[in-house]
């Protein structure tokens, strides 16, 4: 096989320097998310978000959980919001919300609805959508149920969370790690 001209190598070097910038370089705040920036076959430490307002409870969940998981902390629903939609500006999606329901300022369903409505404006496709998995007290099915039907929750817990039910629900949501 023969070379090319160097001006020709210059130019498909360029292009490919051009490209490279175009697939990697962050954008500015201002500019839309764009579904091919932060939506990747996930091969990484799995990012995940705990959203609690009670201390303990997320004292406890990070504990647990950041020996398995790069973990975020929101301590209401509207922090929960923000977070997600950071993490996608930075291209560094959460593969995982662990969310109270209950919560001041927004509560999880409401924040939970939020957050899909944010993925289908990124036409985010529903296998790398973000597990979300809500956290409630024994004695509310209903909302549960509204978490499953109305903010496609993907799974819930029932507080008081312990260490056995972490380990279970992430082994079922088959992050990849």
């Amino acid at each position: 096989m023969g070379s090319c001209p160097p001006s020709l190598a210059l130019f498909y070097f360029w292009h490919i320097c051009c490209i490279y910038y175009l697939a990697f370089c962050p954008k500015k705040n201002s500019e839309k998310i764009s579904p091919s920036s932060s939506f990747k076959k996930r091969s990484h430490t799995v990012k995940c978000l705990i959203v609690e307002n009670e201390l303990e409870s997320r004292h406890f969940l990070k504990e647990q959980l950041s020996s398995i998981c790069e973990c975020d902390v929101a301590v209401h629903g509207q922090e929960a919001i923000d977070s997600f939609r950071l993490a996608h500006e930075l291209r560094r999606p959460y593969d995982v919300i662990f969310m109270n329901i209950t919560m001041p300022v927004v509560d999880g369903l409401t924040a939970l609805r939020e957050i899909r409505s944010l993925e289908k404006g990124m036409e985010m496709p529903s296998g790398l959508k973000v597990k979300a998995v809500m956290m409630t007290a024994p004695d509310d099915s209903r909302t549960v149920i509204k978490a499953f039907k109305e903010g496609e929750a993907n799974s819930f817990l029932v507080k008081p969370i312990t260490k056995q039910k972490l380990d279970m629900e992430m082994a079922t949501l088959k992050l990849e790690e």
